[in-house]
């Protein structure tokens, strides 16, 4: 993996609750809509992040991550820009179903592989990076993509769970080599 050459800080914000979400089903590729609960999340994050300088938000093309992102955008007056290979994972059959109780499987039947996920977002955080150099972007994705960012990054002590519009931020490590910082906002 290329770790995004030239990286730097940058924000986190899965996206807010859907009805998969719910009702413990796994989305996935599937693209689902937010549900009030889900806008009222997203509108909370905006607030938190209201006197945060972003200078680009970056998002999934799936609706629950770009209205999320759209939502956020509205406070800075910023428009959303979407990166076709941040959508969540193809999780091929289990898709629908309820939640798997390990999303460890490295290749789902159906699916995409993890190795190929983790590798596309790799892939798509240099083309944020790029827009995102000054340190101030936001990324809008999903769960999957935070459990793979984390991967890309080193982070592997178990803070690999995130709930719904919970902005994180990212930062690279001060050491050459070493894992990535994440805090919550």
């Amino acid at each position: 993996m290329n770790k995004a050459a030239n990286a730097v800080p940058f924000l986190f914000l899965r996206h807010g609750q859907t009805e998969t979400n719910v009702r413990g089903l796994l989305a996935g590729s599937t693209d689902v809509a937010l549900t009030d609960q889900g806008i009222g999340e997203a509108e909370r994050a905006a607030e938190l992040l209201a006197h945060t300088e972003i200078s680009v938000i970056c998002a999934s093309p799936l609706q629950r991550a770009r209205r999320t992102a759209e939502i956020v955008a509205a406070r800075h007056g910023l428009p959303v820009k979407t990166i076709d290979d941040f959508r969540e994972r193809n999780w091929g059959r289990l898709e629908g179903k309820a939640f798997p109780s390990s999303l460890g499987d490295p290749q789902p039947p159906g699916g995409e592989a993890l190795d190929d996920y983790v590798a596309r977002i790799d892939g798509a955080l240099t083309r944020f990076f790029q827009m995102a150099s000054d340190g101030h972007g936001l990324l809008v994705a999903h769960a999957g993509g935070f459990d793979a960012l984390c991967r890309i990054f080193g982070i592997t002590d178990g803070a690999m769970v995130i709930g719904n519009a919970r902005p994180i931020r990212f930062d690279p490590p001060k050491k050459t080599g070493a894992p990535w910082y994440i805090s919550s906002i």
